[in-house]
Parts: structure tokens; C-alpha cells; sequence
């Protein structure tokens, strides 16, 4: 079984299209506390309300963790701001894209992870060009982080993170396990501010406006600490994917979850 889990805070007006789109999957929507009756008024059929103060995205998804594990189920977390999903296809040697539901996508990314029982983690990659994708599975490097699926394991976001909550947690897992599941081939789009602005409006709310230069300092300082990566400022000419060397990541401070 999965347990299918839509981090959400302040869009209740996004319950249409994602009850839409993960019918079949009975999603429990995980949403701050005093929310839960207005997103049940828009149509949402599981809510569950997490205590925490915004951003609280790692607070909402462990929150999901705990509550999937407990039922020792692959858990597939997914954010609320989806707006289509598409397949890498061959046709006579070229590369084309086909619309799939986010349904199959899921079902894929959690067969994919089942498929290689010794990663805990598996994502897609942040590409939704057909140009830049591809068939072949790979172990390391960046998930992106608005659908993750997670097989049972003690590896969890942290709370104090509120700023590059996902790259902190695929460290992690890089850490923990040596990798993680990431396939190329599901080109799924999930709205970004500014990408076009014109569609902005549909997705107000979430952690617009609330992630600061100031939380952003803080994921920053924590993620060096703990695995001796900067995300700093990039010097002139650098490139990010030059500078993290995915196969060498490890653990240099403690893990968030082992800390009291």
C-alpha cells in the first residue's frame, strides 16, 4: 500500500486539483492547525492539522512520515501547487513527451523504489523537457522535492530548517544510504513564483512571502555544519553541480533526528 500525503498551508483553493488529480489515492492533506475546517469546506476528504509556526513544511512532512510508517507504508509526499505530469517516450529515435496521470507517476516512482531496496528515498528530477530527459535510473544527485516517495527508514527532515527544507533531507539520504531513487523520465510540473507570472494568482498562499533571506542564512549555516557543504554565494564562474560532489557526501555534524 502508499500512503499519499498533500503538504498544504493557506490554499484550500487548491483541493479541486489535487483531489482531482490523486482521487484513487485517498490523500490526507496535512495542513497547519485552525485550517482544517476550510479545506474541508473546499472538498478535501482527509485533513489532518500539524501544530508549528509557518514555514513548518519539515514539520508537515515528518508529520506524514510518522503517520505512513506507522502503517509500514511507502509514504509519497507531494506539494499542492501540481499542474501537469508527462512520460519520456522513443518514437522512431527521438525523444517525446506523452501526458500521464499523476496517478501512474506515483505508481512508477514507488515501483522504482521497491526496485532498489537499498535506497530509502526516490524523486524525479527538476527537468520537465523531453529534450533533457532520460530512461536510465540514477542514485545520486538533487531530487526535486515537491513529490518524494519514502520507504520506512529513521531519516527525517528538520524542523529547523525552513529554507531548502528538500535539499537538506536528499543530503541526508545521501549521507544515511549512499543515495538516493531519481528518475529522469517523469517530467512532472509543479508551479514556481515567476514561472509565468501570469498564472501567480492561482497559487497564492503555501510559503510565498514567509521563507526570508533570513531563513534561507539559516538552512545555509546548518547544512555546512552538518555535511560541510556551502550553498553559499557561488564564486564568479561556478557552477552548483561543480561544487557538490553527491558520491561524497557524508556526515560531518550529527543527524537532525538523533538530536534532543
Amino acid at each position: 500500500m502508499t500512503f499519499v500525503a498533500i503538504i498544504s498551508a493557506n490554499r484550500p483553493h487548491k483541493v479541486s486539483t489535487m483531489e482531482g488529480a490523486l482521487f484513487a489515492t485517498r490523500p490526507t492533506w496535512y495542513v497547519p492547525v485552525g485550517q482544517k475546517e476550510e479545506y474541508e469546506i473546499a472538498g478535501a476528504r482527509f485533513v489532518k492539522e500539524v501544530e508549528g509556526t509557518l514555514p513548518m513544511k519539515s514539520i508537515q512532512l515528518n508529520s506524514a512520515l510518522e503517520d505512513g510508517f506507522a502503517r509500514n507504508e511507502i509514504v509519497v509526499t507531494v506539494d499542492d501547487d501540481y499542474v501537469w505530469s508527462k512520460r519520456l517516450v522513443t518514437v522512431d529515435g527521438k525523444k517525446k513527451s506523452v501526458a500521464i496521470s499523476l496517478q501512474k507517476a506515483i505508481s512508477e516512482l514507488v515501483q522504482n523504489l521497491q526496485d532498489n531496496p537499498q535506497f530509502k528515498a526516490a524523486g524525479i528530477s527538476a527537468s520537465t523537457n523531453a529534450i533533457w530527459a532520460d530512461e536510465k535510473i540514477k542514485f545520486r544527485g538533487n531530487m526535486n522535492g515537491q513529490i518524494t516517495a519514502h520507504a520506512p527508514s529513521p531519516v527525517r527532515y528538520d524542523p529547523n530548517v525552513k529554507s531548502k527544507v528538500d535539499v537538506e533531507y536528499c543530503f541526508a539520504h545521501h549521507a544515511e544510504y549512499g543515495g538516493v531513487v531519481i528518475n529522469p523520465a517523469l517530467l512532472l510540473n509543479f508551479h514556481m513564483f515567476g514561472r509565468p507570472n501570469d498564472s501567480d494568482k492561482k497559487f497564492i498562499g503555501g510559503f510565498q512571502g514567509i521563507r526570508t533571506p533570513e531563513t534561507q542564512a539559516n538552512a545555509i549555516t546548518i547544512i555546512k555544519n552538518r555535511y560541510g557543504i556551502d550553498l553559499g554565494e557561488q564564486s564568479p564562474g561556478e557552477q552548483r553541480k561543480t561544487r557538490i560532489k553527491y558520491a561524497d557526501i557524508k556526515w560531518v555534524g550529527e543527524p537532525s533526528w538523533t538530536i534532543k
